[in-house]
């Protein structure tokens, strides 16, 4: 009798050892395919950056370095100062009509001033209107080089002793830029052109004209969607 209670024992002891040692046969397994898993939702996590896109638009932060004018020169005979930076802001939106080539048009606006100590400090202001063409290449998974070129309207006013003299003058420019793609749909860059914005007749009776435009370094903030 007493060998039949041992060998019972036995059997029960078996049994409940044979779940934990499938358990532990089965996390090994469990261990080896949680990489697949995760490499999975890392991807997943990391969405390719859209190229080219439907609409692309941009915004960018531009300093110009305008060449010198004679009305300049007569500001600066007068005793106003000769910083000669123009800060400007450009708008755009572009519609790819192939991968590499865009078309589009972008709105600006800039101003300068010129200060004297004792009179009303001089200024200017442009505003700009123009039809784009973008060429754009990938170089890498999230590398853009890009160039622009564009053609339109702008308005230039000056004011000097509180009397303004404005024209409509022809603008056009040319950029190349490098665009470093963030996430899906926003990219960041620097820019470096050449803007042509000047009256096209003098703009008092001295004869001098005003120039708005120069070359130009800037950083764009580019989306598409």
């Amino acid at each position: 009798m007493r060998s039949w209670t041992w060998i019972a024992l036995g059997v029960a002891s078996l049994a409940l050892a044979s779940p934990s040692r499938a358990q532990s046969e089965s996390a090994p397994a469990q261990q080896q395919a949680a990489p697949a898993g995760s490499e999975r939702d890392a991807s997943a996590e990391t969405p390719e950056w859209s190229w080219p896109g439907s609409v692309v638009w941009d915004l960018e932060l531009r300093l110009a370095f305008p060449p010198e004018t004679g009305f300049d020169r007569a500001l600066f005979a007068h005793g106003y100062g000769a910083f000669r930076i123009i800060p400007a802001l450009a708008m755009g939106v572009a519609v790819p009509v192939v991968p590499w080539l865009w078309l589009g048009g972008q709105l600006g606006v800039r101003g300068r001033t010129w200060n004297h100590p004792e009179r009303t400090h001089a200024s200017l202001v442009g505003v700009d209107a123009l039809a784009t063409v973008r060429a754009r290449i990938r170089v890498g998974s999230r590398v853009e080089l890009g160039a622009v070129v564009g053609g339109g309207l702008g308005w230039i006013g000056t004011w000097v002793n509180g009397v303004l003299a404005d024209q409509l003058a022809p603008r056009s420019n040319a950029q190349a830029d490098v665009m470093f793609g963030i996430g899906r749909h926003f990219a960041l860059g620097p820019s470096f052109g050449w803007d042509y914005f000047q009256t096209p007749s003098p703009i008092n009776t001295y004869g001098h004209g005003v120039d708005a435009g120069g070359f130009y370094f800037g950083l764009s903030l580019e989306g598409r969607e």
